[in-house]
């Protein structure tokens, strides 16, 4: 359950590549932004993020109210989350939104054939 006040997102635009995740809007009116462009979200709306680049999504509350907003995920590791926006990935081999483990594979790259 995440509480996002105004004019604060959650997570950079990003891509999982082995999760699924599911968005309840409790409160608030959160905008969407993805690949294919951006809406705002009304309370009780469900919105699904298959794996993959269909999936792509970012959240940020441009409102003037907390939105609260309940994100369901089947937490599969090990995990690659692109972030197209920033030109990098994140890969891991343990579950999204936990502490790594000690030896956790825990890599932030950039491609070699990325922009500067």
């Amino acid at each position: 359950l995440f509480h996002v006040e105004p004019g604060a997102e959650t997570f950079p635009l990003h891509i999982h590549y082995a999760n699924e995740e599911l968005l309840v809007v409790v409160a608030g009116r959160p905008t969407l932004h993805t690949l294919e462009g951006s809406r705002v979200l009304e309370p009780g709306e469900v919105v699904a993020f298959p794996a993959g680049r269909e999936g792509a999504h970012r959240l940020a509350n441009d409102g003037d109210e907390p939105a609260r907003l309940l994100i369901v995920s089947t937490m599969h590791a090990p995990d690659i989350n692109e972030f197209p926006e920033l030109g990098q990935y994140w890969v891991r081999d343990y579950i999204p939104g936990t502490d790594a483990p000690e030896g956790a594979l825990d890599v932030h790259v950039r491609p070699i054939n990325a922009e500067s």
